[in-house]
């Protein structure tokens, strides 16, 4: 699997969502080039159809890339990745899905993914909370696995059921169909959510809203540590175009 799969694989998924939403222009061409060092933006948003349950989804993806190693920071392995953000639309105070594949070639798979609450009420989190914890626990013996922990910054807004880690590379099918059984679920969540009667209540409602804005403000102004990690192609002002057009 080339990283551009990754891609390819969960706009197919999400595709009943994506078909009804538009395709922000971001051109054809790159945002960033270094030779064949390629960063490119997808980025689809509601539009006019308040009725998605997804104000955004945006990817940004990285071809034939120089990736900072995790083990020696000055040295650049070839690779590519995936970011993938699900914003869910101001109405509907569903989770978010945050995802992250960077595949540094021959050596490792760098994956993370969790699906962060947007309320801290018990039901909400016994809701859409238990089961990314319980996803969690199925794959604990996956080789390259992190410790369960809560990632710096991030603290409010942990699933309690992150998966992250270094996987090896010879373990690449099994990496990414946990991966991939993350945003199924994610899946499972807005397919569900009429059923869903707590994602109607107005406390909730204006708590997702609260806490939307405060995820995306975050992660904005984490975009710069995103791009360290491709030296190459970093920029300030890259970055801060990326903060402004991703969340």
């Amino acid at each position: 699997m080339r990283e551009y799969d990754v891609l390819e694989t969960l706009v197919a998924k999400f595709e009943p969502y994506i078909s009804s939403m538009d395709e922000v222009t971001t051109g054809k061409e790159p945002i960033a080039q270094t030779g064949n060092e390629k960063l490119f933006l997808k980025i689809f948003t509601c539009g006019n159809n308040k009725d998605n349950p997804l104000k955004k989804i945006s990817f940004m993806r990285l071809e034939d890339g120089m990736i900072k190693n995790k083990d020696d920071k000055t040295s650049l392995d070839p690779g590519e990745f995936t970011v993938i953000t699900f914003i869910s639309n101001d109405h509907v105070p569903l989770p978010l899905c945050a995802m992250e594949a960077s595949f540094h070639f021959n050596n490792y798979i760098q994956g993370r993914v969790d699906i962060p609450p947007l309320s801290g009420t018990k039901e909400y989190r016994e809701t859409f909370c238990k089961p990314v914890q319980e996803l969690r626990e199925k794959i604990d013996n996956l080789p390259g696995l992190a410790p369960l922990v809560s990632l710096p910054g991030l603290e409010d807004f942990s699933s309690g059921g992150l998966m992250t880690g270094h996987f090896d590379i010879k373990n690449k099918e099994a990496a990414m169909k946990c991966f991939f059984d993350y945003a199924d679920l994610y899946l499972s969540f807005l397919n569900q959510r009429e059923d869903c009667a707590l994602l109607k209540d107005p406390a909730i409602v204006e708590e997702g809203k609260q806490k939307r804005s405060a995820f995306c403000q975050m992660f904005a102004k984490m975009t710069p540590n995103i791009l360290s990690d491709i030296p190459n192609l970093y920029s300030d002002e890259l970055a801060k175009k990326l903060a402004e057009t991703l969340f």
